[in-house]
């Protein structure tokens, strides 16, 4: 594992734990290995894809001269370890059990996205069992995953899905769990890949396609480069620069048919709708702990846009102030989310870089590496911190999931909180309505256009 990328897992363990560096190394140097059937090989295989993004000893082949931290055991395959274990295992039809207790039932062989969502719920696990009992917040030995209440549809698995022109904001770690979840369906179509941003060392931890290979490379063009092959009928464009500078935009009208959105901000999903999309598929992570699903489509007749949902709040004015104090920049600059060259100046004057090299760096992500190299007060950076894997791919698997979904059948719902760590909660499915404090909504003249754009 990359050293940037095993230091920003290290820092979130230290912080979600409160352990010291050394156990932290110890928890990520952990040996995991997964034993399932022949008829397993999709689950086992994504398993892979997002464990060892966390941990660096993940394996299907079991080695005898080993002592393994936790083994996971798929179906009715026979443990090669005395454990502890995670066992996975199909209940009943589509209602799958991962428990550190076998149960009665079997795993049949599963549409291939379902193995991935279901891999997310499995690291969740092993997490808990190799971490001990210190995990801040309560984790049940078992996660229930009711798969006809997620996928109201089974259309979406054998239908050819043509999801027209779309754009996707943001090749991070949502970005890349998205079109890994997404290259599971029969999709065909034409989609725009933007994110400004480059690969550095730091994003190994969580996106699920990027390697050594790809740091210092443009973020869209490295995720389109190992993803593309994936998608035989979706052709995948890069843009490198913020959405607002796509050709398209720079035309006027109404261009932004289908926007999703996978940036790590709630300035920047703010910001986004201002571009006055037709139709918004969303998913974020809050820290570590949730998963958010969002969607709309305009006119919004009352429901609630990505201003609504990602209102500006305490916490972040005070997470924005403390950034630019430490950066030594001006919130207005702040908020403009990338350095420029003035900001990298003042920037570099207080800290040891070279100014050329953070320029057109998003705040948040130099904020994020100063951290890493223990440069920034810890106390205050709970809110930069890296999820881990498995929480950015559920959201990546969700916002595929409601974006292929919604071409055969409307959501029911335009609002879901979904915890990474336990059984989803369908009680929390809502349909959000127009927060009062949203500064688009609440403008007419934004409205009258965007009647005008999407009647």
């Amino acid at each position: 594992m990359n050293v940037e990328a095993a230091k920003e897992n290290r820092m979130t363990l230290q912080n979600l734990l409160g352990v010291s560096e050394e156990k932290a190394e110890k928890i990520l140097g952990s040996f995991v290995l997964i034993t399932g059937g022949q008829s397993d090989t999709n689950l086992v295989q994504c398993s892979i894809d997002v464990l060892e993004k966390t941990f660096e000893n993940v394996s299907d082949i079991f080695n005898p001269d080993l002592s393994y931290n936790c083994e996971i055991v798929i179906g009715g395959a026979i443990p090669c370890t005395a454990g502890p274990h995670v066992f996975v295992c199909e209940q009943e039809k589509n209602n799958f059990l991962i428990s550190l207790k076998r149960s009665s039932g079997s795993l049949q062989n599963h549409h291939p996205f379902i193995s991935f969502l279901i891999s997310c719920y499995v690291a969740a696990l092993v997490v808990k069992v190799v971490a001990g009992e210190k995990l801040p917040f309560f984790i049940e030995d078992e996660i229930n995953v009711e798969l006809d209440k997620i996928i109201t549809n089974r259309l979406v698995f054998d239908t050819e899905i043509d999801v027209g022109e779309s754009y996707l904001a943001g090749a991070g770690a949502v970005g890349n769990s998205f079109l890994y979840a997404l290259s599971k369906f029969n999709v065909k179509g034409l989609m725009h890949v933007v994110d400004a941003d480059i690969v550095s060392g730091g994003n190994l931890n969580r996106c699920l396609f990027f390697t050594n290979d790809d740091i210092e490379q443009n973020k869209v063009d490295a995720l389109i480069y190992h993803s593309q092959p994936l998608f035989p009928q979706l052709t995948l464009l890069p843009i490198p620069e913020l959405l607002q500078n796509a050709p398209a935009a720079k035309k006027g009208g109404p261009w932004l048919k289908k926007l999703i959105v996978g940036v790590d901000s709630r300035r920047a999903r703010r910001n986004l709708q201002n571009e006055l999309p037709g139709e918004v598929f969303d998913a974020s992570t809050t820290r570590i702990e949730e998963v958010v699903i969002h969607y709309h489509k305009n006119p919004l007749n009352g429901k609630a846009c990505l201003g609504c949902i990602y209102h500006k709040e305490q916490e972040e004015q005070a997470h924005e102030k403390h950034i630019a104090n430490q950066l030594g920049v001006s919130l207005e600059q702040i908020g403009e989310q990338f350095i420029n060259e003035n900001a990298a100046l003042l920037i570099s004057a207080k800290y040891s870089v070279e100014p050329s090299e953070i320029v057109g760096l998003a705040y948040d992500t130099l904020f994020k590496q100063l951290c890493g190299e223990g440069k920034l007060q810890i106390e205050e950076n709970k809110q930069v911190l890296a999820p881990l894997a498995f929480v950015s791919g559920l959201a990546g698997a969700f916002l595929a999931l409601n974006f292929v979904s919604n071409n055969i059948m409307p959501l029911p719902y335009n609002y879901w909180r979904v915890s990474p760590w336990r059984s989803p909660n369908f009680r929390l499915q809502q349909s959000r309505h127009t927060n009062p404090e949203c500064e688009f909504c609440n403008n007419e003249i934004t409205k009258d256009v965007i009647r005008s754009f999407w009647p």
